[in-house]
Protein backbone atom coordinates (compact mmCIF):
# COMPACT_ATOMS: atom_id res chain seq x y z
CA UNK A 1 0.00 0.00 0.00
CA UNK A 2 1.17 3.55 -0.76
CA UNK A 3 1.40 6.08 2.05
CA UNK A 4 -1.07 8.99 1.85
CA UNK A 5 0.23 11.53 -0.65
CA UNK A 6 2.96 9.21 -1.97
CA UNK A 7 3.53 8.92 -5.72
CA UNK A 8 3.56 5.64 -7.66
CA UNK A 9 7.10 5.57 -9.06
CA UNK A 10 9.07 3.00 -11.01
CA UNK A 11 10.73 1.98 -7.76
CA UNK A 12 7.30 1.37 -6.25
CA UNK A 13 6.29 -0.69 -9.29
CA UNK A 14 9.47 -2.75 -9.05
CA UNK A 15 8.82 -3.39 -5.36
CA UNK A 16 5.26 -4.51 -6.11
CA UNK A 17 6.48 -6.80 -8.91
CA UNK A 18 9.00 -8.35 -6.52
CA UNK A 19 6.27 -8.98 -3.94
CA UNK A 20 3.96 -10.59 -6.52
CA UNK A 21 6.84 -12.71 -7.84
CA UNK A 22 7.58 -13.91 -4.31
CA UNK A 23 3.91 -14.83 -3.85
CA UNK A 24 3.97 -16.75 -7.17
CA UNK A 25 7.07 -18.63 -6.04
CA UNK A 26 5.43 -19.53 -2.75
CA UNK A 27 2.32 -20.72 -4.60
CA UNK A 28 4.52 -22.73 -6.99
CA UNK A 29 6.50 -24.22 -4.14
CA UNK A 30 3.29 -25.17 -2.33
CA UNK A 31 1.89 -26.79 -5.49
CA UNK A 32 5.14 -28.68 -6.07
CA UNK A 33 5.12 -29.87 -2.47
CA UNK A 34 1.51 -31.05 -2.81
CA UNK A 35 2.38 -32.94 -6.01
CA UNK A 36 5.44 -34.46 -4.32
CA UNK A 37 3.37 -35.49 -1.30
CA UNK A 38 0.75 -37.08 -3.55
CA UNK A 39 3.40 -39.09 -5.39
CA UNK A 40 4.93 -40.26 -2.11
CA UNK A 41 1.49 -41.21 -0.77
CA UNK A 42 0.65 -43.13 -3.96
CA UNK A 43 3.95 -45.03 -3.86
CA UNK A 44 3.49 -45.76 -0.15
CA UNK A 45 -0.02 -47.11 -0.75
CA UNK A 46 1.23 -49.19 -3.69
CA UNK A 47 4.02 -50.77 -1.63
CA UNK A 48 1.58 -51.50 1.22
CA UNK A 49 -0.78 -53.19 -1.26
CA UNK A 50 2.10 -55.31 -2.55
CA UNK A 51 3.15 -56.40 0.93
CA UNK A 52 -0.23 -56.82 2.63
CA UNK A 53 -2.88 -56.86 -0.08
CA UNK A 54 -5.45 -54.24 -1.00
CA UNK A 55 -7.74 -55.12 1.93
CA UNK A 56 -5.14 -53.68 4.29
CA UNK A 57 -5.46 -50.24 2.70
CA UNK A 58 -7.43 -47.43 4.23
CA UNK A 59 -10.04 -45.67 2.12
CA UNK A 60 -7.63 -42.77 1.54
CA UNK A 61 -4.78 -45.11 0.55
CA UNK A 62 -7.07 -46.94 -1.86
CA UNK A 63 -7.98 -43.64 -3.53
CA UNK A 64 -4.30 -43.02 -4.21
CA UNK A 65 -4.25 -46.14 -6.38
CA UNK A 66 -6.83 -44.73 -8.75
CA UNK A 67 -10.54 -44.29 -9.23
CA UNK A 68 -12.48 -47.03 -7.46
CA UNK A 69 -14.38 -48.06 -10.57
CA UNK A 70 -11.31 -48.18 -12.82
CA UNK A 71 -8.54 -49.22 -10.48
CA UNK A 72 -10.03 -52.44 -9.14
CA UNK A 73 -9.72 -55.37 -11.48
CA UNK A 74 -10.71 -59.01 -11.51
CA UNK A 75 -8.74 -61.33 -9.24
CA UNK A 76 -8.01 -64.14 -11.67
CA UNK A 77 -7.06 -66.53 -8.89
CA UNK A 78 -10.33 -66.28 -6.95
CA UNK A 79 -12.52 -65.22 -9.91
CA UNK A 80 -14.27 -62.66 -7.74
CA UNK A 81 -14.76 -59.07 -8.92
CA UNK A 82 -13.43 -56.07 -7.00
CA UNK A 83 -11.05 -58.27 -5.03
CA UNK A 84 -7.87 -58.17 -7.04
CA UNK A 85 -5.11 -55.77 -7.89
CA UNK A 86 -4.91 -52.14 -8.86
CA UNK A 87 -3.88 -50.12 -11.84
CA UNK A 88 -0.49 -48.70 -11.01
CA UNK A 89 -0.30 -45.15 -9.67
CA UNK A 90 0.83 -42.82 -12.45
CA UNK A 91 4.46 -42.42 -11.25
CA UNK A 92 4.82 -46.18 -10.73
CA UNK A 93 3.26 -46.98 -14.11
CA UNK A 94 5.62 -44.51 -15.79
CA UNK A 95 8.56 -46.17 -14.04
CA UNK A 96 7.44 -49.60 -15.23
CA UNK A 97 7.06 -48.47 -18.85
CA UNK A 98 10.47 -46.73 -18.78
CA UNK A 99 12.05 -49.99 -17.64
CA UNK A 100 10.21 -51.95 -20.33
CA UNK A 101 11.50 -49.55 -23.01
CA UNK A 102 15.05 -49.78 -21.65
CA UNK A 103 14.99 -53.60 -21.58
CA UNK A 104 13.52 -53.83 -25.11
CA UNK A 105 16.25 -53.40 -27.77
CA UNK A 106 13.81 -52.40 -30.52
CA UNK A 107 11.86 -49.90 -28.37
CA UNK A 108 15.12 -48.39 -27.09
CA UNK A 109 15.80 -46.96 -30.57
CA UNK A 110 12.23 -46.70 -31.90
CA UNK A 111 9.83 -43.77 -31.97
CA UNK A 112 7.88 -44.44 -28.77
CA UNK A 113 4.47 -42.94 -28.13
CA UNK A 114 2.34 -43.37 -25.02
CA UNK A 115 -1.43 -42.96 -25.09
CA UNK A 116 -3.98 -42.81 -22.29
CA UNK A 117 -6.32 -45.27 -24.01
CA UNK A 118 -5.82 -48.28 -26.25
CA UNK A 119 -8.28 -47.38 -28.98
CA UNK A 120 -7.32 -47.51 -32.68
CA UNK A 121 -4.78 -44.85 -33.58
CA UNK A 122 -3.94 -43.64 -37.10
CA UNK A 123 -0.31 -42.79 -37.79
CA UNK A 124 0.76 -40.86 -40.93
CA UNK A 125 3.04 -42.36 -43.55
CA UNK A 126 5.30 -39.82 -45.26
CA UNK A 127 8.31 -40.33 -47.53
CA UNK A 128 10.54 -37.70 -45.93
CA UNK A 129 13.47 -38.59 -48.17
CA UNK A 130 11.63 -37.22 -51.20
CA UNK A 131 10.54 -33.94 -49.65
CA UNK A 132 12.50 -30.71 -49.59
CA UNK A 133 12.26 -26.94 -49.49
CA UNK A 134 12.11 -24.75 -52.56
CA UNK A 135 12.82 -21.15 -53.54
CA UNK A 136 9.91 -18.74 -53.80
CA UNK A 137 10.36 -15.53 -55.77
CA UNK A 138 9.15 -12.23 -54.31
CA UNK A 139 5.38 -11.71 -54.74
CA UNK A 140 5.05 -15.15 -56.32
CA UNK A 141 2.30 -17.65 -55.64
CA UNK A 142 3.31 -20.81 -53.86
CA UNK A 143 2.95 -23.94 -55.96
CA UNK A 144 1.02 -26.66 -54.17
CA UNK A 145 2.85 -29.98 -54.21
CA UNK A 146 0.93 -33.08 -53.25
CA UNK A 147 2.82 -34.80 -50.49
CA UNK A 148 2.65 -38.62 -50.60
CA UNK A 149 0.81 -39.41 -47.39
CA UNK A 150 -0.84 -42.59 -46.16
CA UNK A 151 -1.84 -43.93 -42.77
CA UNK A 152 -1.29 -47.05 -40.74
CA UNK A 153 -3.33 -48.26 -37.80
CA UNK A 154 -2.00 -48.89 -34.30
CA UNK A 155 -4.00 -50.97 -31.82
CA UNK A 156 -3.05 -52.36 -28.40
CA UNK A 157 -2.26 -56.02 -27.72
CA UNK A 158 -2.37 -57.12 -24.09
CA UNK A 159 0.85 -58.63 -22.71
CA UNK A 160 1.19 -60.62 -19.50
CA UNK A 161 4.35 -60.99 -17.47
CA UNK A 162 3.37 -64.45 -16.29
CA UNK A 163 3.09 -65.26 -12.61
CA UNK A 164 5.95 -64.38 -10.25
CA UNK A 165 5.77 -66.03 -6.79
CA UNK A 166 7.35 -64.06 -3.91
CA UNK A 167 7.95 -65.50 -0.46
CA UNK A 168 6.12 -63.98 2.50
CA UNK A 169 9.49 -63.42 4.19
CA UNK A 170 10.60 -61.11 1.35
CA UNK A 171 7.28 -59.25 1.43
CA UNK A 172 7.49 -58.74 5.19
CA UNK A 173 11.14 -57.69 5.21
CA UNK A 174 11.17 -53.90 5.34
CA UNK A 175 14.81 -53.87 4.21
CA UNK A 176 13.77 -55.17 0.78
CA UNK A 177 12.72 -52.52 -1.73
CA UNK A 178 9.77 -54.57 -2.92
CA UNK A 179 8.65 -51.94 -5.44
CA UNK A 180 11.98 -51.85 -7.29
CA UNK A 181 12.43 -55.61 -7.12
CA UNK A 182 8.99 -56.40 -8.54
CA UNK A 183 9.05 -53.66 -11.16
CA UNK A 184 12.42 -54.92 -12.43
CA UNK A 185 11.22 -58.53 -12.62
CA UNK A 186 7.89 -57.67 -14.23
CA UNK A 187 9.42 -55.15 -16.66
CA UNK A 188 12.10 -57.63 -17.77
CA UNK A 189 9.47 -60.29 -18.47
CA UNK A 190 7.17 -57.91 -20.31
CA UNK A 191 10.12 -56.55 -22.31
CA UNK A 192 11.27 -60.02 -23.41
CA UNK A 193 7.78 -60.86 -24.64
CA UNK A 194 7.23 -57.53 -26.35
CA UNK A 195 10.66 -57.48 -27.99
CA UNK A 196 10.00 -60.77 -29.75
CA UNK A 197 6.90 -59.27 -31.38
CA UNK A 198 8.56 -55.89 -31.96
CA UNK A 199 11.22 -57.80 -33.90
CA UNK A 200 9.27 -60.29 -35.99
CA UNK A 201 5.55 -60.04 -35.13
CA UNK A 202 3.22 -60.59 -38.09
CA UNK A 203 1.10 -57.49 -37.52
CA UNK A 204 -2.09 -59.60 -37.67
CA UNK A 205 -3.80 -59.39 -34.26
CA UNK A 206 -0.36 -58.66 -32.80
CA UNK A 207 2.37 -56.03 -33.17
CA UNK A 208 4.21 -55.85 -36.47
CA UNK A 209 7.92 -56.45 -36.08
CA UNK A 210 10.61 -54.18 -37.48
CA UNK A 211 11.92 -57.08 -39.54
CA UNK A 212 8.44 -57.86 -40.88
CA UNK A 213 7.78 -54.30 -42.00
CA UNK A 214 11.25 -53.56 -43.37
CA UNK A 215 12.08 -53.71 -47.09
CA UNK A 216 14.73 -55.81 -48.79
CA UNK A 217 18.10 -54.08 -48.98
CA UNK A 218 20.34 -56.80 -50.41
CA UNK A 219 20.34 -60.56 -50.95
CA UNK A 220 23.75 -62.18 -50.64
CA UNK A 221 25.04 -64.24 -53.57
CA UNK A 222 24.95 -68.05 -53.55
CA UNK A 223 27.02 -69.98 -50.99
CA UNK A 224 26.30 -67.44 -48.24
CA UNK A 225 23.57 -69.24 -46.32
CA UNK A 226 25.42 -68.92 -43.01
CA UNK A 227 27.99 -66.25 -43.79
CA UNK A 228 28.31 -62.57 -44.60
CA UNK A 229 30.35 -60.54 -47.08
CA UNK A 230 31.80 -57.07 -46.83
CA UNK A 231 30.22 -56.24 -50.20
CA UNK A 232 26.84 -57.27 -48.83
CA UNK A 233 27.20 -55.01 -45.80
CA UNK A 234 28.23 -52.10 -48.02
CA UNK A 235 25.24 -52.73 -50.29
CA UNK A 236 22.85 -52.79 -47.34
CA UNK A 237 24.29 -49.52 -46.02
CA UNK A 238 23.90 -47.85 -49.41
CA UNK A 239 20.36 -49.18 -49.92
CA UNK A 240 19.07 -46.77 -47.25
CA UNK A 241 18.65 -43.19 -48.47
CA UNK A 242 21.27 -40.78 -47.14
CA UNK A 243 18.51 -38.66 -45.60
CA UNK A 244 17.66 -41.56 -43.28
CA UNK A 245 21.30 -42.44 -42.64
CA UNK A 246 21.79 -39.03 -41.02
CA UNK A 247 19.15 -39.73 -38.35
CA UNK A 248 20.29 -40.18 -34.75
CA UNK A 249 18.15 -43.34 -34.70
CA UNK A 250 19.86 -44.85 -37.73
CA UNK A 251 21.44 -48.06 -36.41
CA UNK A 252 22.36 -51.61 -37.30
CA UNK A 253 20.49 -54.38 -35.50
CA UNK A 254 21.61 -58.01 -35.23
CA UNK A 255 22.20 -60.76 -32.69
CA UNK A 256 25.47 -61.53 -30.90
CA UNK A 257 26.58 -64.31 -33.27
CA UNK A 258 25.95 -62.16 -36.35
CA UNK A 259 28.02 -59.36 -34.81
CA UNK A 260 30.81 -61.89 -34.25
CA UNK A 261 30.72 -62.72 -37.98
CA UNK A 262 30.94 -58.99 -38.79
CA UNK A 263 33.91 -58.60 -36.45
CA UNK A 264 35.68 -61.53 -38.14
CA UNK A 265 35.18 -59.90 -41.55
CA UNK A 266 36.63 -56.67 -40.20
CA UNK A 267 39.65 -58.52 -38.80
CA UNK A 268 40.22 -60.41 -42.04
CA UNK A 269 39.91 -57.27 -44.19
CA UNK A 270 42.40 -55.34 -42.12
CA UNK A 271 40.41 -52.12 -42.47
CA UNK A 272 37.94 -50.42 -40.12
CA UNK A 273 34.71 -52.03 -41.25
CA UNK A 274 33.71 -52.29 -37.58
CA UNK A 275 35.29 -50.70 -34.53
CA UNK A 276 34.39 -50.46 -30.84
CA UNK A 277 32.47 -47.46 -29.58
CA UNK A 278 34.16 -45.99 -26.48
CA UNK A 279 31.23 -43.69 -25.75
CA UNK A 280 28.21 -45.00 -23.85
CA UNK A 281 24.91 -43.54 -25.05
CA UNK A 282 22.55 -42.19 -22.33
CA UNK A 283 18.96 -43.40 -22.16
CA UNK A 284 19.40 -46.83 -23.69
CA UNK A 285 21.63 -49.89 -24.02
CA UNK A 286 25.20 -49.12 -25.09
CA UNK A 287 25.90 -49.72 -28.78
CA UNK A 288 28.10 -52.71 -29.54
CA UNK A 289 30.58 -50.74 -31.62
CA UNK A 290 30.02 -49.00 -34.93
CA UNK A 291 29.71 -50.30 -38.46
CA UNK A 292 30.42 -47.70 -41.18
CA UNK A 293 30.09 -45.11 -38.44
CA UNK A 294 26.59 -46.13 -37.32
CA UNK A 295 25.89 -47.78 -33.92
CA UNK A 296 25.27 -51.51 -33.67
CA UNK A 297 22.38 -52.55 -31.39
CA UNK A 298 22.29 -56.14 -30.17
CA UNK A 299 18.88 -57.81 -30.36
CA UNK A 300 19.03 -61.53 -29.71
CA UNK A 301 15.51 -61.97 -31.06
CA UNK A 302 16.95 -61.27 -34.52
CA UNK A 303 17.25 -64.51 -36.55
CA UNK A 304 20.50 -66.41 -36.87
CA UNK A 305 22.19 -66.69 -40.24
CA UNK A 306 20.56 -69.47 -42.28
CA UNK A 307 19.24 -70.09 -45.77
CA UNK A 308 17.07 -67.11 -46.79
CA UNK A 309 17.23 -65.70 -43.23
CA UNK A 310 17.21 -61.96 -42.50
CA UNK A 311 19.92 -61.59 -39.84
CA UNK A 312 20.64 -57.83 -40.13
CA UNK A 313 18.46 -54.72 -40.09
CA UNK A 314 19.78 -51.29 -40.95
CA UNK A 315 18.12 -47.90 -41.15
CA UNK A 316 16.28 -45.16 -39.35
CA UNK A 317 14.31 -46.69 -36.48
CA UNK A 318 12.40 -43.43 -36.11
CA UNK A 319 10.21 -45.03 -38.78
CA UNK A 320 9.35 -47.85 -36.34
CA UNK A 321 6.52 -46.73 -34.07
CA UNK A 322 6.09 -48.50 -30.72
CA UNK A 323 2.91 -47.60 -28.89
CA UNK A 324 2.46 -48.15 -25.15
CA UNK A 325 -0.81 -47.61 -23.30
CA UNK A 326 -0.92 -46.00 -19.87
CA UNK A 327 -2.67 -48.01 -17.19
CA UNK A 328 -0.49 -51.06 -16.60
CA UNK A 329 -1.94 -53.30 -13.87
CA UNK A 330 -0.42 -55.58 -11.26
CA UNK A 331 -2.48 -58.32 -9.64
CA UNK A 332 -1.66 -59.77 -6.24
CA UNK A 333 -2.80 -63.40 -6.02
CA UNK A 334 -3.59 -64.86 -2.59
CA UNK A 335 -5.09 -68.24 -3.47
CA UNK A 336 -4.37 -71.28 -1.32
CA UNK A 337 -1.99 -72.83 -3.85
CA UNK A 338 0.55 -70.10 -3.12
CA UNK A 339 -0.27 -69.48 0.54
CA UNK A 340 0.34 -73.15 1.34
CA UNK A 341 3.91 -72.60 0.13
CA UNK A 342 4.33 -69.40 2.10
CA UNK A 343 4.12 -67.30 -1.05
CA UNK A 344 2.13 -64.54 -2.67
CA UNK A 345 2.14 -64.27 -6.46
CA UNK A 346 2.09 -61.27 -8.75
CA UNK A 347 1.31 -60.82 -12.43
CA UNK A 348 1.45 -57.66 -14.56
CA UNK A 349 -0.47 -56.69 -17.67
CA UNK A 350 0.47 -53.98 -20.16
CA UNK A 351 -0.77 -53.08 -23.62
CA UNK A 352 1.38 -52.19 -26.61
CA UNK A 353 1.53 -52.30 -30.39
CA UNK A 354 4.02 -51.48 -33.13
CA UNK A 355 4.19 -50.84 -36.85
CA UNK A 356 6.82 -49.82 -39.40
CA UNK A 357 5.89 -46.47 -40.92
CA UNK A 358 7.65 -47.23 -44.21
CA UNK A 359 6.76 -45.54 -47.46
CA UNK A 360 7.75 -48.35 -49.83
CA UNK A 361 9.37 -46.06 -52.40
CA UNK A 362 11.77 -44.70 -49.80
CA UNK A 363 12.03 -47.37 -47.14
CA UNK A 364 13.86 -46.13 -44.07
CA UNK A 365 14.42 -49.68 -42.73
CA UNK A 366 16.03 -52.40 -44.83
CA UNK A 367 17.33 -55.91 -44.19
CA UNK A 368 20.11 -58.15 -45.46
CA UNK A 369 19.02 -61.61 -46.56
CA UNK A 370 21.22 -64.69 -46.71
CA UNK A 371 21.30 -66.66 -49.94
CA UNK A 372 18.87 -69.55 -50.38
CA UNK A 373 21.65 -72.03 -51.17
Amino acid sequence: MLAPGAQFTQKTADSADAIFAAIDRLDGDAEAKRAHDEIRAARSAFVKALRLGHKALSAQEARHLGDAQQARVLNIAEATPLAGGYLLPAPVAASLLRRVELYTPVASVARVITTDTGGPLSWPLVDEASMGAGIVAENSTLNAVDMPVGTLGLNASKFSSGIIPVSLEVLQDSAVNIEDMLLDLLAARLARGMNSFFTSGTGVNQPQGALTGASLGVTLPAANTTSLTSDGLIALYSSVDAAYRQSLRCVWMMNDMTLLAVQKIAAAQGWPLWFPDPLLQPGGPPPQGRLFGRPVVINNDMPAMAASAKPILFGDFASFVARFVNGAAILRMNDSGYLSKGQTAFVAFARADSRVANWSAGAALRYLQNSAS
